[in-house]
């Protein structure tokens, strides 16, 4: 279960019950709420924050409050997603099939042929690397879904695939040996990696930065020069310090 719970909150598949659960509340509204934000502003000065500072630190404060609770309830409801979809992963080997059970509400059971393994992904983001994790994807052929690049090329060809894991978390010391035992022709740590062209990276700087600084610019240009009160709106100063 504590595995199950940590793959959840590295990987951060918590958006959609979140989604959901606002969908739920904007629709019925079974709690009533203030939606204006100087009520909300008034109402943590009067009650939370007691500090005589200008009503923009204080809703500076707020939303970068509301930011980290946002990100730390994802996170949660990613973890509980986990620990029910994947409850008791038992992966086992039969011949030349794998065999993968998991699931608490709805039981999943699936027969994985090694021979027909197209695509091996291992996932090591960087809350997988700081838990000293990583995720092990694999795509077969034969199946109706379609997902990677590869799924494209080999979909022209009449060949589908389908995604399955192979072991959602896994201490990372132990990834490349699973790899091997399914398919011995397969030695990660035997890869000679390298890493991006340094002429790559500054591409990507510069597509980011022609997207990022006019919406910047914008931000700023407004949040200074309004010629009306914004209120609440100056709590979007984190926004534009973090672009």
């Amino acid at each position: 279960i504590g595995e199950l719970l940590l793959f959840g909150a590295v990987s951060g598949r918590g958006m959609v019950l979140l989604a959901a659960a606002l969908g739920f509340f904007w629709q019925f509204q079974p709690v009533e709420m203030p939606r204006d934000p100087e009520v909300v502003t008034r109402w943590l000065e009067a009650n939370l924050v007691r500090i005589p500072v200008p009503g923009a630190f204080v809703t500076t404060v707020v939303v970068v409050a509301l930011v980290v609770a946002l990100l730390v309830l994802v996170r949660g409801l990613a973890s509980i997603w986990a620990a029910l979809r994947y409850y008791g992963f038992t992966l086992s080997r039969r011949g030349e099939d794998l065999r993968a059970e998991y699931g608490l509400l709805t039981r999943v059971s699936s027969v994985i042929p090694v021979y027909r393994i197209q695509l091996v992904t291992v996932t090591a983001s960087l809350l997988h690397r700081w838990f000293d994790r990583e995720s092990i994807e694999i795509e077969t052929a034969g199946a109706s879904e379609e997902g990677s690049d590869l799924t494209q090329q080999l979909a022209a060809s009449g060949v589908k695939l389908t995604r399955q894991w192979l072991a959602p978390i896994v201490h990372s010391e132990r990834s490349a040996g699973l790899i091997r035992q399914i398919m011995p022709e397969v030695d990660l740590e035997a890869v000679d990696w390298t890493p991006i062209d340094t002429r790559a990276v500054r591409r990507i700087v510069r597509r980011f930065a022609m997207v990022v600084v006019p919406i910047t610019l914008v931000l700023t240009t407004v949040l200074t020069f309004a010629p009306v009160p914004l209120h609440g709106l100056h709590g979007l100063w984190p926004l534009v310090v973090g672009l």
